[in-house]
Formats: C-alpha cells, sequence, structure tokens
C-alpha cells in the first residue's frame, strides 16, 4: 500500500497523486509506466524514476540464507565500544560497523556527549573519525576532559603526549547546509576508495566512524518547503539517505547521528521517510526532578539490547550509570 512502511520513499502528495490515476499499491506503482504516469499526475520523468528505484531498492534486498548471513556478521562485522558499558549493553554490544545509528532526544539530553564519548573510544582504538558538526556541538575540550576520566593517573607530559596521540584522529568538519555535507561524503567516499585521491588517505584508511551532530538541523530547513511536482527537499533527504546507506555498506562505516523529537518528545522529527534510514534509534529523555538523570531506550534495532534500559548521569569525567534512585543521590 502506497503511505505505508512498505514504501516510505514516496512523498505523501506524490501518493495523493498516483491515487487520483488509480495507482494506490506499490506493485501497481513499480509496473507502471513511468514516462506515462509522470504526463500524468505532472511530475518530471526522472523524478518518478527516482521514487520508483529508492521503492525496489527498499522493498527487493539481495536475498541470503541464515548461514551466508551469520558469516557475513562474523567475518565482516566490527563492533566498537561507545565508551559507556552500559550503553553498549543497549547497543546489544557497541557499534556497529555498516550501521546507521540515531540518537533521539530533546536538549540537554545527552546526544552530544555520547557523540564526544564515541568518537573518542574509537580513536583510542586507533581508528579515525570524522565528527561532521551543523550546530557548534563539537568540543576538544570536552574531548580532553574525557580523555582524562579514562586515565586519571596521566599528568603533565604523560597527559600531553597522550592527548597529542589521541586527538588528531579524530576530524571536525562544520557545516550549515546540506550541499556542504554532500561534499564532505564525496570527500570521504573518495578517500576511503582503492585508489585515494590525496595524501591524506592514511587518515582515511582507518575511518571507521562518520557522526553528524545534528542531521536534524540540516534537513529540517529543506524538507517543508516541498511542493507539489517540486518535492526537491524530499528528494535531497533520500539521497543523503542512501548515500550514507552505501558508504556504511560498502566501507564498513559506522554512522551516528543526532535527532530532535516533536509531539511531546514522542517521536523523532524529519518524519516517517526519514524514520525507516536507520539501523538503529536510541530515545534519550533529560528528567530534572526529583534527581538530574537521563534515561535512554532502544525503539528500533537489529540486534537484541542486553538491557532494556539505561538510567545515567553525565560527570566531568563521563558517564554514571544509575539504575536506582540511592545511586543517583550519591
Amino acid at each position: 500500500r502506497l503511505g505505508g512502511d512498505d514504501a516510505p520513499f514516496v512523498p505523501p502528495n506524490i501518493v495523493d497523486l498516483l491515487k487520483q490515476i488509480r495507482i494506490r499499491t506499490v506493485e501497481q506503482l513499480i509496473y507502471c509506466n513511468p514516462r506515462i504516469v509522470s504526463q500524468q499526475i505532472g511530475i518530471p520523468f526522472e523524478e518518478l524514476e527516482e521514487i520508483i528505484a529508492a521503492v525496489e531498492q527498499q522493498i527487493a534486498p539481495v536475498p541470503s540464507n541464515a548461514a551466508d548471513f551469520l558469516t557475513n556478521l562474523l567475518t565482516n562485522t566490527d563492533i566498537t565500544s561507545s565508551g559507556f558499558l552500559s550503553l553498549d549493553k543497549l547497543l546489544g554490544g557497541g557499534v556497529f560497523s555498516g550501521e546507521l545509528i540515531e540518537l533521539i532526544g530533546g536538549p540537554a539530553a545527552g546526544k552530544t556527549q555520547i557523540c564526544l564519548s564515541s568518537a573518542l573510544s574509537f580513536a583510542l582504538e586507533g581508528k579515525t573519525v570524522v565528527f561532521i558538526d551543523t550546530a557548534n556541538s563539537f568540543s576538544s575540550e570536552r574531548l580532553i576532559q574525557l580523555l582524562e576520566g579514562k586515565f586519571p593517573n596521566l599528568n603533565g607530559t604523560d597527559l600531553d603526549a597522550k592527548i597529542e596521540e589521541i586527538l588528531p584522529r579524530i576530524r571536525c568538519f562544520k557545516t550549515f547546509d546540506i550541499f556542504r555535507l554532500m561534499q564532505i561524503l564525496e570527500h570521504i567516499s573518495q578517500e576511503t576508495s582503492t585508489t585515494p585521491t590525496s595524501e591524506d588517505h592514511l587518515f582515511f584508511e582507518n575511518l571507521s566512524l562518520v557522526i553528524v551532530d545534528s542531521i536534524a538541523t540540516l534537513l529540517s530547513s529543506i524538507i517543508g518547503k516541498s511542493k507539489v511536482g517540486n518535492n526537491i527537499g524530499h528528494n535531497l533527504m533520500i539521497t543523503l539517505a542512501r548515500w550514507m546507506k552505501t558508504l556504511a555498506s560498502e566501507r564498513g562505516l559506522s554512522f551516528m547521528m543526532t535527532n530532535y523529537v516533536v509531539n511531546e518528545g514522542s517521536r523523532a522529527g524529519l518524519g516517517d521517510s526519514w524514520a525507516s534510514v536507520c539501523n538503529v534509534q536510541v530515545f534519550l529523555s533529560y528528567h530534572v526532578t526529583p534527581f538530574s538523570y537521563r534515561v535512554g531506550t532502544i525503539h528500533k534495532s537489529q540486534h537484541m539490547p542486553l538491557v532494556p534500559k539505561i538510567i545515567f548521569t553525565i560527570e566531568e569525567a563521563g558517564f554514571r550509570d544509575c539504575q536506582t534512585e540511592e545511586q543517583m543521590l550519591q
């Protein structure tokens, strides 16, 4: 059925137009003549072809048997800690390569702190990280605080040496529009290919994590501008989503993105089309009474969480797991 979970990449206004010419199901859309249909509903032929291709890719994955799936998981999947053991348990073991993780929550819910912690954790394992900052959230000072929390016995020249060793593995790119974000992803695609285009290939050889904090800042300003027959914002969002999923799958990268909440915190922003993109969705909430703490729950995942939820506080040295009110008081 068009407009349902089977075809999230079809914009709602296009669904309405298709229904007017009695195309109501995914099957009818796939087997239609796109040139004739595009003329009937008044949109460019190329735009309808792109929508049909996205639907076909969504509902017709390459089949594989369970043995092949397990072999691929064991041999090609890398799992890295987020830097917070309780979060790793919630994620089913840690941050999996080839997947897109979405951190969803309101202000002060801990989204950026988890991004920074994950970046540092990857860097400590010798991996490199690209942090795409869309909201001036990146902080080298906070990374150093987290590093000091992991090595409390280091000081002076030893601490300085550790900082000089670890922090260059994390690079921040600032961007405030989606086109610059696409340029960065294109750069990543080129540098992680078999024939890198610059002398900087050593950094990208070890690239394992790409963080976008926040994806909602870029996309929310464009997806609301779509008009009938001119769904530029929606198409840009779907193009970006397909690009990120391709990079994650073909390059073995992990993507971590942040998103806001709507409807008083009950739903993720950016709509249903974007919700189908990510492999994992973590909802984070901030509570100030009677104690100041955060709660994390899994709303979508391909892995079995080892815990139903996490309750934690954020301190200068990092995260502290608090599963009871007594622990919060300490």
